[in-house]
């Protein structure tokens, strides 16, 4: 059984990385104001602490919690696509702060470029030479 936990913890990074480009894609798609109630929703989100596992497998560290968000936040409806984002960014946010691997810490690094770029605390002049050339 060692050897599922470790095979699990070996591909979790993985799978969160291709989860990430997938919410870049859906971020980058919505206008500045979905971007901003987004922002602010997972803000919440992160501010309520991890959520309890929804696995019963002792094998596997988290739940599903991650992978169920993304199912919501690839809705056409924009309520719940926001709502799914915000979960699994406060999702990944909490699953890899600390973590030990350095590939979680890239994620974690990722999400905390999702939230910045959200709230425009970072990527900015990025955004501004886009807006300048459209």
């Amino acid at each position: 059984m060692r050897f599922i936990t470790r095979f699990y913890e070996m591909t979790r990074p993985l799978a969160l990385t291709r989860q990430a480009r997938e919410v870049a894609k859906l971020i980058d798609s919505m206008n500045r104001k979905e971007q901003l109630e987004l922002a602010l929703l997972a803000q919440q989100e992160i501010d309520r602490g991890p959520q309890p596992s929804n696995t019963s497998d002792p094998d596997r560290p988290w739940g599903d919690a991650a992978e169920q968000a993304l199912g919501r936040a690839r809705s056409t409806v924009p309520q719940l696509r926001n709502r799914g984002l915000a979960v699994w960014l406060a999702t990944v946010f909490h699953e890899t702060q600390g973590s030990q691997q350095g590939s979680m810490n890239g994620v974690h690094r990722e999400v905390l470029g999702f939230l910045g770029r959200l709230k425009g605390t970072y990527g900015s002049a990025a955004r501004r030479a886009t807006t300048m050339a459209s």
